[in-house]
């Protein structure tokens, strides 16, 4: 769970992250999010996309634990965003942003598929207690804080098909290839 890494086109590794942490390829941790916290139970907690137009930043997005969880209590849930440069550090990779938090009160599904305009992504998210789905672009510019908002299928809630809550506020969401459908389990 929560964790994602990301290759050059040769397949080598250039970074990952994993719960709340960003690491160089050597192991090495680079960054700690979520105050010290470790978002340990986010299915989908990790992103990582190529900065469109560039060949060095890499855009990082995090989900921490969802609403309802036991460690919300702690700390109100959040989307965080971070950019590594892959060639900052002597080439060993960092992270080169101040995190920017841009969401709140989400389930833990994050996800990411290209731009129609084949250049730029979505970063999509779903809200908790709700039927709303969150599409942030990313473009050379950065991730744009300001979502586009879809409603769609039902209300994800603790009561939603007699699930316990952490079954819905779980799960996956993927694109189709194409990018013009969405699977959300």
């Amino acid at each position: 769970e929560s964790s994602a890494a990301i290759s050059d086109t040769s397949g080598s590794l250039l970074f990952y992250a994993a719960r709340g942490r960003i690491f160089r390829t050597n192991g090495e941790e680079m960054f700690i999010t979520f105050g010290g916290y470790l978002n340990l139970d986010v299915t989908q907690g990790q992103l990582i996309l190529p900065r469109p137009g560039s060949d060095s930043l890499y855009d990082v997005l995090m989900i921490d634990v969802s609403p309802d969880s036991t460690i919300s209590t702690l700390r109100k849930p959040k989307a965080l965003h971070m950019v590594v440069d892959i060639t900052a550090d002597a080439g060993a990779a960092a992270v080169v942003s101040d995190e920017v938090s841009f969401g709140y009160n989400l389930t833990e599904r994050l996800t990411g598929t290209p731009h129609a305009n084949g250049t730029d992504y979505w970063v999509l998210m779903h809200e908790w207690k709700s039927d709303k789905f969150l599409a942030h672009q990313i473009s050379a510019d950065g991730l744009d804080t300001i979502p586009v908002v879809s409603h769609a299928g039902a209300v994800q809630s603790a009561d939603y098909g007699g699930c316990a809550t952490s079954s819905n506020r779980q799960g996956e969401m993927k694109c189709s290839y194409q990018g013009d459908l969405i699977a959300v389990t």
